[in-house]
């Protein structure tokens, strides 16, 4: 019986200590963007704004951000739709949508074969410049292609560096941007770009005449109104 007893002590002795080794993991939620078809999965430890996110809300001043009409007007003019804070790494990485004629055009990057890929990557570099030096590479996600981009400073005194993660899909850019003044970007930071890359899901893939379809959709709830307004004017 006193076997048995120490025996059981012992067993509770090394669970005791297996716990005080477990490292506690940060929870997960879940971002739904329903208008792009895309979901990502973040940290619960993550400051998320948006351009929706009250000017009084306390988690501008936890990122760093006095000035919230001025970063509002930058998410407007920028296409920003979240920007992600990670206090532990002071990182900030802002996610921006936007299309054009040449996304709806291209219509998603899984359908280009990998001589059409660099040519686009290509276009994305630039010219040589004195001041500048950019690099890009594929970056492959489990759904799509993504690319790289990394633009920095050649001054070291006064370094400006930037990267960027970016894919078109759905007839639209997305970008996961990465910017710092003073320093470069280092590995751990650009680590909280990767991270959120990693978890989005594209959650419905359009063709090319799907995306004109929602185009037209998108013309005529946008004309409507106008042209009520207009009849209102004139009456």
């Amino acid at each position: 019986m006193k076997r048995l007893q120490k025996l059981f002590v012992t067993i509770g002795v090394m669970f005791a200590i297996m716990l005080t080794q477990i490292v506690p993991v940060s929870a997960a939620q879940t971002l739904t963007f329903d208008d792009l078809y895309m979901t990502l999965e973040i940290s619960d430890d993550l400051i998320v704004l948006t351009p929706d996110t009250p000017k009084n809300d306390g988690r501008w001043a936890e990122a760093g951000i006095i000035q919230v009409d001025t970063k509002l007007k930058e998410f407007k003019d920028m296409g920003v739709k979240a920007m992600f804070y990670e206090k532990k790494s002071n990182t900030s990485v802002t996610m921006m949508v936007k299309d054009s004629s040449k996304t709806r055009e291209i219509v998603n990057l899984i359908n280009m074969t990998e001589a059409e890929l660099q040519e686009y990557f290509d276009t994305l570099v630039g010219k040589e410049s004195e001041t500048y030096e950019s690099t890009v590479e594929k970056y492959m996600h489990k759904q799509t292609p993504f690319f790289r981009l990394q633009i920095q400073s050649k001054d070291e005194v006064s370094p400006v560096s930037e990267v960027i993660y970016g894919t078109i899909m759905n007839g639209k850019s997305f970008a996961f941007d990465i910017y710092k003044e003073g320093s470069y970007i280092q590995d751990e930071e650009e680590g909280l770009a990767r991270a959120l890359v990693d978890k989005v899901s594209f959650t419905k893939i359009l063709d090319a005449s799907e995306i004109v379809q929602e185009t037209e959709i998108g013309m005529k709830d946008f004309i409507g109104p106008i042209l009520f307004i207009l009849i209102i004017i004139v009456i």
